[in-house]
């Protein structure tokens, strides 16, 4: 079974970043988190949320969880069907940007 882990890429890369990130940066994360998760209620701005469907880092949940609790009605979530989480430079990032502009044009 060790065998798959080995191989596996997204895998390796959780390793390496588990190895290299400074535990008081993930800290540091976690406490901005905490301050704004209870904050997204109180977005009045259009939001657009883009996710990369092949992202290994954000779950599609947070996505959602975005779109759902952000108080704002003009809000967009769209699905970049081959993109991982650098989501702006893969090759439909031409796509992505088509979106988004036609988001800010619309307002």
């Amino acid at each position: 079974m060790w065998h798959l882990y080995k191989e596996n890429e997204l895998f390796q890369r959780y390793k390496r970043k588990i190895r290299e990130t400074p535990i008081a940066s993930t800290g540091q994360f976690r406490r901005l988190v905490s301050f704004v998760k209870p904050q997204l209620t109180r977005v009045e701005v259009p939001t657009f949320i883009a996710q990369g469907e092949c992202d290994g880092i954000a779950p599609p949940k947070s996505a959602e969880y975005l779109y759902q609790t952000i108080g704002v009605k003009q809000k967009k979530l769209t699905y970049i069907k081959d993109s991982k989480h650098h989501i702006c430079h893969f090759e439909e990032n031409v796509a992505l940007f088509s979106q988004v502009l036609d988001f800010l044009m619309e307002r």
